[in-house]
This record gives structure tokens, sequence and C-alpha cells, in this order.
């Protein structure tokens, strides 16, 4: 059996303790599988979805902003491109 993963850098879970003491609300939108997406979700303490396709993504940051939400959107592909694009703020990290 051959299992691969994506490492979570060790700047995650400052990073998401940082934002959540600043009264962000921090999820996980992922096209990754969904046992994948649950799974990274529970070792960062996230509500994680996974499986999203890249208009899936845009829908739930459009939802998310006409309920009042402020939106930041972090993604590092070309399926963040739509969402990044109707965020409030994206960002890119490269």
């Amino acid at each position: 059996m051959l299992v691969v993963e994506d490492a979570i850098k060790e700047t995650t879970p400052d990073a998401i303790a940082t934002l959540r003491r600043e009264g962000v609300r921090v999820v996980m939108l992922t096209g990754d599988n969904e046992r994948t997406a649950k799974a990274v979700g529970r070792e960062l303490g996230l509500p994680a979805q996974g499986g999203m396709r890249p208009e899936e993504k845009l829908d739930m940051l459009s939802r998310l902003a006409e309920q009042g939400d402020k939106v930041l959107m972090v993604g590092d592909g070309l399926n963040d491109g739509p969402a990044l694009a109707g965020a409030h703020v994206s960002l890119a990290p490269g």
C-alpha cells in the first residue's frame, strides 16, 4: 500500500489560532476528496468540505457574502480562481 498526502505547514495551526482570536470563522473548502478533507479538517480543528468544484466554492463564498460575512479566500491552484476573484479579499500564497 502506498499513501500520499500533503503535509500541513508548520505555521498553519498558529495562523488559524490567530485568525480565530481575531473573531474570524475559518473553514476549509477543497477539491480534494471528502475523506482527505475531513481528515485534514479534524487535524486542524476546522469544518471541511471536500470534492468541491471551482463553481461550488464560488457559490459558497457568494452565500456567505449575502449573509453579510466578509470573505477572505486563500487558494493555491487554478481551480481556486473563481473563488479568489469572488472574495472580498484574496490571498494566493506561492
